[in-house]
């Protein structure tokens, strides 16, 4: 299945859509590229990762955006350090923030 992917501009955000998927109403979705953030330099427009040595309020002001422009509270919100590994780490709306 070819995808033909939709661009939408959200505030400073550019946000890719794939139509067959937005058709089923069966989720809200989007993918973030790199155009619009407050990071700098080598990290510059929309980093999203604390793993790098980028500015950590630039990071966390990319995040409250996206998640902003898609409706959702960044207090809300969970993220993940990615691990390659066979442990999960189980999740509640205590860890809320993190």
């Amino acid at each position: 299945m070819s995808i033909n992917w939709q661009s939408v501009k959200i505030d400073r955000l550019s946000i890719k859509i794939a139509p067959n998927i937005a058709e089923t109403g069966l989720v809200s979705h989007g993918f973030s590229t790199r155009l619009g953030g407050f990071s700098r330099n080598e990290y510059s427009g929309l980093n999203l990762g604390l793993s790098v040595p980028d500015n950590y309020d630039d990071v966390i002001n990319n995040r409250k955006m996206l998640y902003g422009s898609q409706g959702m509270d960044y207090s809300t919100i969970i993220v993940p350090e990615q691990v390659h590994g066979d442990k999960v780490t189980l999740v509640n709306a205590n860890d809320a923030g993190s």
